[in-house]
């Protein structure tokens, strides 16, 4: 059996709060998180609306992690984002998302 693919949510400078890893279910649960799909020089990824505020960011790509990882995915979930961490640790400084359009 093949490894299930890894989903990486971050959030970046310029172009907000972003998800990368495709597969159809993937796409769905984003999608139904309130990601939207964008293609940048045919590289796909999802993206959070720009004008959701830090609150509303964190707490939509938590409920994203977590749909996704009850489908039995790995995600990969910036700690700046992730409401299910005690606050302190949320306050680290996140690792470089492995890709940015």
């Amino acid at each position: 059996m093949a490894p299930s693919p890894t989903v990486y949510i971050c959030r970046h400078a310029t172009s907000g709060t972003t998800a990368h890893g495709y597969d159809p279910l993937i796409h769905l649960l984003l999608v139904r998180a309130g990601f939207q799909r964008e293609e940048y020089f045919g590289q796909r990824y999802y993206r959070l609306p720009y004008d959701l505020g830090t609150e509303r960011e964190n707490a939509m790509a938590t409920d994203a992690a977590r749909m996704i990882r009850a489908a039995h995915y790995e995600v990969d979930l910036a700690p700046d984002l992730d409401q299910d961490t005690a606050a302190e640790r949320r306050t680290a400084a996140p690792g470089p998302c492995p890709m940015h359009p």
